[in-house]
Parts: C-alpha cells; sequence; structure tokens
C-alpha cells in the first residue's frame, strides 16, 4: 500500500462536529487484496469556536511485516469568521519502514505557513514546496471539517477543489458528487441504509518524491460513501473503495457513537 493511499484513508476518516460541545469517534477497518491492512480509530470534536482532530493508524497483517507503519496525527483550529475552517496546528508522527517520521505545520496568523520536518524533504527524495504553495492550505484533518460547514443545505459535501498541506505534499483534492446509492451491513461494516457518493482524486502539485516509479502513474479515483450522523447530521465516511499497488483497498465502518440519520433532500440518484 503507498503512503498516498495510507494518507488518503486517514483524510476520509475524520469526522466534522456541529458548532455545539459535541464529540464523536469512528472505527474503520481497511483490507487491501482482501486482507486486512490498516486499523484506524478517529475522533473530533468542536466546542467555542475551536476544532480538535486526532486519528491513530497501524498496518495490519501482511502489510504490516512489508511497511511496519503507524502514526499518529493530530490537528487543531478555529471555526470563527467566515471562513470554513481555519487550521492552526498540525503533527504528523510515527514510522514507516521501522524508521521514525514526524511533520509539524503550524499556520500562522498572517497567512504564514511554517514547517518542520524529520527526515527533511531533501533528504527523502522529494521535491520542495514553495512557500507561495502553502498559503491558503488546509492540513489532511481539516478538510472534511471544512467539507461539513460548506456543504449548502442537504445537497451534501461531495463538491469542489480543496488545496491540501501535509507538511510534506501540497496536492488538491477534485471532490465530485456521483449520486446516492445504498450500502448493505455485512460481516465487516456495521452500517446499512443510504448514502452520498464522492468521487475523489488527486492532483499533485508538489513534494512527491523524484522516483518516476512513483510519479508515472495516472491519477487514481477513489470512491467514499458518506452518511449522517448525530444530532445535526454531519457527514462521515461509512465506505472507501481505492487502489494501491498491493491491490484494491476496501475500508468499513466498524464502529460509531452516534446514530445515522436520513440524507435528506437535494440529493440525486446515482448515474
Amino acid at each position: 500500500m503507498s503512503t498516498a493511499i495510507l494518507l488518503r484513508a486517514a483524510v476520509l476518516t475524520l469526522v466534522a462536529l456541529p458548532a455545539s460541545a459535541e464529540s464523536l469517534t469512528a472505527r474503520y477497518e481497511i483490507y487491501t487484496g482482501g486482507f486486512k491492512s490498516l486499523a484506524v480509530q478517529a475522533r473530533a470534536a468542536i466546542d467555542d469556536g475551536t476544532y480538535r482532530v486526532e486519528a491513530n493508524l497501524n498496518t495490519t497483517g501482511m502489510i504490516d511485516w512489508i511497511l511496519r507503519y503507524s502514526q499518529k496525527v493530530e490537528g487543531e483550529g478555529e471555526t470563527a469568521g467566515t471562513a470554513s475552517a481555519n487550521p492552526l496546528r498540525y503533527v504528523a508522527d510515527g514510522t514507516f519502514f521501522g524508521t521514525h517520521r514526524r511533520s509539524r505545520v503550524d499556520y500562522q496568523r498572517d497567512g504564514g505557513v511554517t514547517t518542520t520536518l524529520h527526515p527533511a524533504n531533501e533528504d527523502d527524495d522529494r521535491t520542495p514546496v514553495p512557500e507561495t504553495l502553502k498559503r491558503g492550505t488546509l492540513d489532511p484533518l481539516s478538510v472534511f471539517i471544512a467539507l461539513n460547514r460548506t456543504a449548502s443545505g442537504n445537497a451534501g459535501p461531495c463538491h469542489g477543489k480543496v488545496p491540501v498541506y501535509d507538511g510534506r505534499r501540497r496536492y488538491d483534492l477534485v471532490i465530485e458528487d456521483d449520486g446516492v446509492s445504498a450500502v448493505e451491513k455485512t460481516q465487516y461494516s456495521v452500517f446499512s441504509g443510504p448514502v452520498l457518493r464522492c468521487k475523489i482524486h488527486m492532483e499533485r502539485l508538489a513534494g512527491f518524491q523524484r522516483n518516476p516509479r512513483f510519479n508515472n502513474q495516472p491519477p487514481r479515483v477513489s470512491i467514499v460513501y458518506l452518511a449522517r450522523f448525530g444530532e445535526r447530521g454531519w457527514w462521515l465516511p461509512v465506505r472507501l473503495e481505492s487502489e494501491s499497488g498491493f491491490g484494491n483497498v476496501v475500508g468499513h465502518l466498524v464502529e460509531v457513537d452516534a446514530p445515522a440519520r436520513p440524507l435528506g433532500r437535494g440529493t440525486r440518484p446515482a448515474s
């Protein structure tokens, strides 16, 4: 499983919460090539105009023998004003192939972005990220906070292009509405019911590895299935479908501490 797929899985498991003091916790299991490969637990909370999000990711089974990957990601920001999300701090700390890796991004009030990396991008065979590309971005944990807050009415959050900077890479997430379908409860998933389908692909801009083996691949499209949870019906991923060098990737929601709600009006059937 590529690091891009791992990070995308982390992004897609985050929960945006209402402006009242409320928290939500969800747990996921990711399968690659039919084998359980990644366990993810995420928690988010919003209170008094601030948000806090954290997620823990750990490879499992055969994939863990290869990647030896574990990571804790934490982020915080503000929801005051007209912006959908104002990130303040993002930290990713863990191991990959048994080697310690850490990224920290601090967002300044004047729009500047300060980054601390170990190892540095130049030591990691990556292209540099110009300072101009860092401004006006969201960290990965702020993406779904922003998408939920900007969702218009009941039409859902599956629209637009989101500028993302994770401390190493700068990319845009292009998100498209793919209509409404349904997910059945199985031995792998706790959820059953109608869902909103989102198509997501990554447009690479800077900070990616120079090795042509990683850069000559066509963009991969992921499908994320979203349902609504909690008192105010915020969108939460319940299923993920994507690809990796190790095979097809499928993610399932296996635990959530809030009840599901109807999707609402304004959604359309899948084409």
